[in-house]
């Protein structure tokens, strides 16, 4: 399993991070040489952003940090059907610090107008979210770009749930961590090896560009990049689906206070999902809720609420839920 969230230092980071001191003079000379003086802050997960009026310059976080921005290179020359890919303009190292300039995409997240638009534009939106998908599961990605963390899928799966678990030991009750092992172990059995594509991984609304009819303009934000089965692609989206008011800003959650139409999400599944069973698609998505509920349970403790979700999260039959099959 290639899977890059970027390159870490072999002896861990050194340094004070920029985003903690503020830019150096040299960063600061570079960011304006590159924006101009009227650059805002963005927000990047493990990076320090400034946004400018046609591109983006993003440096990573700390001195003599080699390999953050790899993702970026690895879809260098992608193209998509009818949507912008944020490519690299420029790049380089100032004060011992990398970074790199890329593209500004046009366009909204798609949280901002999801709720104001028709059923059938969102519809749409899905539907050419699954044609752009199905076109990077062709795309060659420059594997040498990525780090390999796991060997086999099932490994990879099982260990995201077994930290889950875990994590949630001496919070949740013996038997609930017992239920949740043994549920690993039967379910670990359908994750069988399967073709490997390229994926993006982290497909929630807030990497999802739209204009304001809500149609599809651009896909941001390339960090879970992975060379994996195509049911990876259903980590992030399938979480952002069922709890949507956990991903968007405090601003809109109240406009995605419930789980989104599962229906909506069937072109995407076919596309994500087409190669599995029944009983690999239910294992699948049940793994992913299970490390979910249980990484919940840890950080804001045990509670009968907590009971019944894992009670849905074993006897839940996700693929009827989707209409899959």
């Amino acid at each position: 399993m290639l899977h890059n969230p970027w390159r870490r230092p072999a002896n861990g980071f050194t340094g004070k991070p920029v985003d903690e001191q503020g830019l150096t003079s040299e960063l600061e000379l570079l960011v304006r040489r590159k924006l101009g003086s009227g650059y805002s802050n963005g927000f990047g997960y493990g990076s320090c952003v400034a946004i400018g009026d046609h591109s983006v310059v993003k440096i990573a976080p700390y001195p003599a940090h080699r390999g953050r921005f790899d993702h970026e290179r690895a879809i260098a020359g992608l193209s998509l059907p009818g949507v912008t890919v944020p490519q690299i303009l420029d790049e380089g190292v100032t004060d011992d610090y990398e970074w790199v300039e890329i593209e500004l995409l046009t366009g909204r997240p798609a949280y901002e107008v999801w709720t104001d638009i028709s059923p059938t534009a969102q519809s749409r939106l899905i539907e050419r979210l699954a044609e752009c998908i199905a076109a990077l599961q062709e795309f060659p990605t420059k594997t040498s770009w990525l780090h390999s963390q796991f060997d086999t899928w099932r490994k990879h799966v099982t260990s995201a749930a077994y930290r889950a678990v875990e994590r949630a030991t001496g919070i949740a009750p013996d038997t609930v961590i017992q239920r949740a092992n043994d549920f690993i172990t039967v379910n670990s059995a359908h994750l069988d090896e399967r073709m490997r594509v390229t994926c993006h991984g982290d497909l929630w609304f807030g990497n999802v560009f739209v204009n304001d009819a809500g149609e599809l303009t651009g896909i941001i934000d390339w960090d879970r990049l992975a060379v994996a089965p195509a049911d990876y692609e259903l980590d992030m989206l399938w979480r952002f689906w069922r709890y949507p008011w956990d991903f968007v800003p405090a601003d809109y959650e109240a406009a995605f206070e419930k789980p989104l139409a599962s229906e909506l999400l069937r072109p995407m599944t076919e596309v994500c999902a087409r190669q599995l069973t029944m009983e690999q698609l239910n294992a699948r998505l049940g793994m992913l809720e299970l490390a979910y509920r249980l990484g919940i349970t840890s950080r804001f403790g045990w509670s009968e609420k907590h009971s019944r979700m894992l009670d849905t999260v074993i006897g839940g039959d996700w693929a009827a839920a989707l209409k899959i099959g």
